[in-house]
């Protein structure tokens, strides 16, 4: 489980991350305009989950790979563990 995702699914995962890095940029300008605590703290949990979505399809594309390849059923069971155990 070392590859990183093929060109196919590379494109969709990256467009998520550059609406993730402007989701930071407002949520910065929330901070430095005052913006009540409420507001930003909503933001940061769409934040949050929109980055746990981008993690957990990694970690699915990566299980994906490894067993469509055959890879030892067990090292494959024994890394995505590893790799969901980081995550949460």
């Amino acid at each position: 489980m070392q590859e990183g995702p093929d060109e196919e699914r590379l494109a969709p995962l990256l467009a998520r991350m550059r609406r993730i890095e402007g989701q930071a940029r407002g949520i910065q300008r929330m901070l430095q305009e005052g913006r009540p605590c409420h507001e930003v703290v909503m933001q940061l949990a769409a934040m949050r989950a929109a980055l746990s979505k981008v993690g957990m399809a990694l970690i699915a594309d990566n299980l994906e790979r490894c067993v469509s390849q055959g890879d030892d059923p067990r090292a494959t069971l024994d890394q995505a563990r590893d790799l969901l155990m980081k995550f949460s």
